[in-house]
């Protein structure tokens, strides 16, 4: 709810801007922050167009233990047999079930501790009811929406998208696409050679560029 509230405040400075167009503000989330702006953007009926990069749409507890058995997952099919491989997989494993473990401790309010992992247990619950409001922000959400995703991102994998496309409904104006090779920091995974570009990828670049131009309110 701070990020929110931050960001927000951050709307209006923007705002008093002489050099920021007003009328065309637009939000723009990446991962953790698409949530955020689902919100930000239901609030704010002054923002132009709302746009999730590579954002959750399942519960955060879902989301993370999702992530841990890719790993597992990876780790059982790549690793040759041997002490180490079962080492590394019951390390993640541990990981797993001490986060499983806690955040349904959290959200049930149970938690028998201050923190978790370093952060206050207040972060998490927040956390935690940000992507529970996720359902009712995107059905709800005026402003046209784009989320853009890849389907090599284990982090949030393409049916969290999906999901949110579902949720929406079909809107004039809006934009969901899951590109290939696209990892969760948008850039693009080249399987054969085993390497990834350094920069953005541009396809996703041009047809964002070209959404945002439709999505303004003269259209331009």
């Amino acid at each position: 709810e701070t990020f929110i509230d931050d960001a927000s405040k951050a709307l209006d400075y923007l705002k008093t801007r002489e050099d920021v167009r007003a009328k065309d503000l637009i939000l723009v989330g990446h991962s953790q922050g698409g949530p955020m702006v689902l919100a930000l953007g239901k609030r704010r009926q002054d923002v132009q167009s709302v746009v999730v990069l590579a954002g959750a749409a399942f519960s955060l507890r879902e989301t993370m233990l999702d992530q841990y058995e890719q790993l597992i997952t990876w780790l059982q099919a790549d690793l040759p047999p041997g002490p180490d491989k079962d080492s590394k997989i019951a390390q993640v494993q541990k990981t797993h079930d001490t986060y499983d473990k806690a955040l349904a401790e959290i959200e049930k309010g149970t938690y028998p501790s201050s923190t978790f992992e370093g952060s206050p247990v207040g972060f998490w619950k927040s956390w935690i009811d940000s992507h529970a409001a996720i359902e009712g922000d995107v059905q709800t959400l005026s402003q046209p929406l784009a989320v853009l995703s890849g389907d090599e991102d284990y982090n949030i994998p393409p049916k969290h998208t999906k999901q949110l496309e579902t949720w929406r409904g079909p809107k004039s104006g809006d934009l969901f696409v899951v590109y290939e090779g696209l990892t969760h920091a948008m850039i693009k995974f080249h399987k054969a050679a085993n390497k990834v570009d350094d920069q953005v990828h541009g396809p996703l670049l041009q047809e964002l560029t070209s959404w945002l131009h439709g999505a303004g309110p003269s259209g331009s």
